[in-house]
């Protein structure tokens, strides 16, 4: 058994066990030895025998009281552990601020660079300027771009992957110019379209989307078909920045992962014009209701997951109405 190394735990009903069976021993070597010893001796044979088994139950006595109080001991011991830890850290930052004091007083002082200074007052110049003051005075400039060529080039690359792409058959119209697609369909929406760059697998990118509630040439064209209510109740419900903003992000994100980008950005606009055909009928209808047909019809609109309906019941009054 190794000395340094600390003795391991043992059983209090085992340390018991040895006791008593030391005790035994040593009682029943008495007993065979008193009756060979003088009778003058027997007895501080025998209180001697006595004294040193009280002495080793007593030992074990406090080792068993001090094993019931160990798990208290042992915090005691953590506790001083981190008071010292503690202690430890404090003095260490004791040091550091007072150093930290010492090298603010060193920073207080001022510094002379006087090759710098010689530099700028006889010689004019600043050999040491950084690079970045540098091109910050003189910023460098950019090489000479043909942006008609580049224009050309683009539009080239647009026009090829449009005869790659699959073309709704709701498109109206599809002009390429000036790196831009505008496509749309009469008297809906109009999108326009470019691409991130000229490689065959470059993405689409949606540039600009618009419906007719917010064209000016609509409006100035079909202004006149349409009365002031209408008029109002189109004004209210047409789109407006954010909502072009929303819907260029959705229509983005199906470019970017739909192997027919075109049909499914058409189909984003569709249902999106058809939604706001029917809130337009929807307020119309509500507002003849409320002025010339007060009974016998209703409007209903209902928007569902999957789609948006239009309910115009009549005769309502009646017992079965029509639909």
């Amino acid at each position: 058994m190794n000395p340094l190394l600390p003795p391991g735990p043992a059983d209090l009903k085992e340390l018991t066990s040895r006791c008593i069976d030391r005790s035994y021993d040593s009682l029943y070597n008495l007993t065979t030895s008193l009756p060979n010893t003088a009778s003058e001796e027997r007895r501080g044979v025998a209180l001697k025998q006595l004294q040193d088994t009280h002495a080793v139950f007593k030992k074990l006595l406090v080792l068993t009281r001090w094993s019931v109080q160990s798990p208290l001991a042992d915090k005691c011991a953590e506790l001083l552990q981190e008071a010292q830890t503690f202690q430890d850290q404090a003095n260490e930052t004791n040091d550091r601020l007072y150093f930290l004091h010492r090298d603010l007083d060193r920073a207080k002082e001022r510094q002379y660079d006087l090759t710098t200074a010689i530099d700028v007052l006889y010689g004019g110049t600043y050999t040491r300027l950084p690079r970045v003051i540098n091109y910050a005075m003189h910023p460098r400039e950019f090489p000479p771009v043909d942006e008609e060529a580049s224009i050309a080039e683009l539009d080239a690359v647009l026009r090829f992957r449009l005869i790659e792409e699959t073309i709704p058959d709701k498109f109206t119209h599809i002009d390429v110019h000036e790196g831009f697609v505008t496509a749309g369909a009469s008297g809906e929406f109009e999108m326009v379209f470019t691409v991130d760059g000229t490689k065959p697998d470059s993405l689409w990118l949606v540039a600009s989307v618009q419906t007719v509630l917010t064209d000016p040439v609509a409006q100035a064209t079909f202004k006149h078909l349409a009365s002031t209510s209408s008029l109002r109740i189109i004004q209210s419900n047409a789109p407006t920045d954010v909502h072009y903003m929303q819907l260029k992000i959705l229509i983005q994100k199906r470019l970017n992962q739909s192997a027919t980008p075109l049909l499914d950005a058409c189909n984003i606009m569709s249902d999106f014009c058809c939604s706001l055909a029917l809130r337009i009928l929807h307020a119309q209808g509500q507002l003849l209701v409320d002025t010339r047909w007060p009974h016998g019809v209703s409007f209903l609109h209902q928007d569902h997951n999957d789609a948006a309906t239009l309910d115009i019941v009549y005769w309502t009054d009646a017992t079965a109405p029509y639909v």
